[in-house]
């Protein structure tokens, strides 16, 4: 599991555990953020 999977992992793990409206919205916006990195590096990987 690389670095990104490992970040995804704990900011879904939070985002469960998270009661706080504006929290779960920045968490779910970093979420988007981070899948979108994970996308990138698979789309880098398979362009090679």
């Amino acid at each position: 599991m690389n670095e990104i999977d490992k970040k995804i992992r704990m900011v879904q793990t939070k985002l469960n555990l998270e009661q706080d409206p504006t929290k779960r919205r920045k968490l779910s916006g970093d979420l988007a953020i981070l899948q979108a990195q994970r996308k990138v590096e698979e789309l880098k990987k398979r362009n090679q």
